[in-house]
């Protein structure tokens, strides 16, 4: 089928749900919409995660995009407020599962990839980022005049390749970090005056407060309201402070969908990134699953033919001296040369794009 290739200034319009922390007291309200827009080479040019062609150009303004690029970092997020709403910017993911795995490239940071295309044609989904697992809802408008073909293999590819993705995130959100960043917040947050208050120190707190009242009506009621305001405090602490270190640590860990230290524009090293070699060594893999596709069963070798006996085999007798020679065909007078296409100007670049040998994978049948 027919499909567009994905470029730099293409945009993705989308809907991701992120679980809303509304300030100031910061108890989650569920899972919320957010409104997401951004162009395919990041509005903000940060390239961690962005994979665009550096061996096949469209033009001078227009890089092709490859195939598993991230939009990444920092895309605008429009919704209700949200105390994690600048992590998960941070973290924000964009990522095309799809391309013709035939059109070889290189990208910007030297590593072999495949061009990126659109699934529907003039449109592709991309998997985005959400809470607690993403979600397909970002759409890359791919309007231009460059095509490829995508075959069934292709197309296999690209949904195994989102499905991992989806699988290894939702795995990594089932990680027990929660519980180890409560413990460590509950470590922590005496340290920084917060904490329960036992019934002595809540009566303490009530007295001022019901002095402060001018002493009027019981005591009680100011001490145990000392006592709730320590406790939600408390709590609203343990809560910012597992959710921003859970997605620190993601970071760390690395995340198959988002920035994380193992993204492509910062090198590291992250047990998903090992995971996924792993099962790449296994043949659970993008190339596994498009070479599976392809060669469903290898070919079996067909039997040598059996050379002849030596006793069997006689010579060839020489033609006799009366045979002629065959007669030779006569080949018609080469034309005169073909004029070279023009190499500068517009139809000139039209035509060192056209005959560049990446490129002509591109526009195949």
């Amino acid at each position: 089928m027919k499909s567009n290739v994905l470029r730099r200034w293409h945009f993705m319009i989308g809907c991701d749900w992120h679980i809303a922390y509304p300030p100031p007291a910061a108890t989650p309200v569920g899972r919320m919409p957010y409104f997401v827009v951004n162009i395919m080479t990041n509005v903000l040019h940060i390239e961690f995660t962005v994979l665009y062609a550096k061996t096949v150009e469209a033009d001078s303004l227009q890089s092709n995009m490859c195939r598993t690029t991230d939009i990444g970092m920092l895309t605008p997020h429009i919704g209700p407020p949200s105390v994690l709403l600048p992590i998960e910017l941070f973290l924000s993911a964009s990522k095309s599962h799809f391309g013709p795995m035939s059109v070889q490239c290189t990208d910007q940071h030297g590593g072999d990839q495949c061009l990126a295309s659109a699934l529907f044609c003039v449109v592709n989904p991309n998997l985005n980022c959400g809470t607690p697992i993403p979600t397909p809802l970002g759409f890359v408008i791919a309007f231009n005049t460059t095509q490829c073909e995508l075959s069934l293999a292709d197309i296999l590819t690209g949904l195994f390749s989102m499905a991992m993705d989806f699988v290894l995130q939702w795995l990594m959100g089932k990680l027990p970090l929660g519980k180890a960043f409560d413990w460590l917040g509950k470590k922590v947050a005496p340290r920084l005056g917060i904490k329960l208050l036992n019934r002595a120190a809540a009566r303490a707190a009530g007295r001022e407060a019901w002095k402060a009242a001018g002493k009027q009506g019981p005591l009680k009621p100011f001490a145990d309201a000392a006592m709730k305001n320590a406790k939600d405090r408390l709590s609203r602490f343990l809560l910012r402070f597992e959710n921003i270190g859970s997605n620190i640590a993601g970071f760390f860990i690395g995340s198959p969908l988002g920035t994380d230290f193992g993204a492509p524009g910062i090198g590291g090293t992250t047990p998903f990134g090992l995971a996924q070699k792993g099962l790449g060594a296994l043949g659970i893999s993008d190339q596994g699953v498009y070479d599976k596709v392809n060669n469903p069963q290898p070919a079996s070798p067909s039997p040598a033919p059996a050379s002849p006996s030596p006793a069997t085999t006689t010579p060839a007798s020489p033609p006799p001296a009366t045979s002629t020679p065959p007669a030779t065909t006569n080949m018609p007078p080469p034309g005169p040369a073909p004029t070279p296409p023009p190499t500068t100007g517009p139809q000139g670049a039209v035509n060192n794009y056209l005959t560049d040998p990446s490129v002509e994978h591109i526009g195949g049948p």
